[in-house]
């Protein structure tokens, strides 16, 4: 379990083995909420307008999520400029015929 820390400043006179001390608090972090999905990633690498829109609506409740999303429309659009200007070079150069 992790618990978030706060930080409490206590006199060294009272401490003999820090000036800092942490104190847990009740509040326990949601692991689930930071954790990335395959799932997102390749939804949204299929359709990467999905990806963003997922991108937006989670990006402050679930930022593992938003990530995923995220990179997985990247990596699609990064894909297809490098296929499209491969394609590109090769009809100017005449080893993709047309028609």
């Amino acid at each position: 379990m992790k618990y978030e820390y706060e930080q409490e400043h206590i006199p060294a006179w009272k401490d003999d083995y820090a000036v800092e001390r942490y104190i847990a608090r009740e509040e326990e972090i949601d692991e689930s909420a930071y954790k990335g999905s395959f799932l997102i990633w390749l939804v949204s690498f299929i359709f990467p307008i999905a990806g963003f829109v997922i991108y937006l609506f989670s990006k402050e409740d679930k930022p593992g999520r938003a990530r995923s999303a995220a990179s997985g429309a990247l990596v699609f659009i990064i894909l297809a400029i490098i296929v499209l200007a491969i394609a590109a070079f090769g009809v100017f150069k005449g080893y993709i015929v047309i028609g």
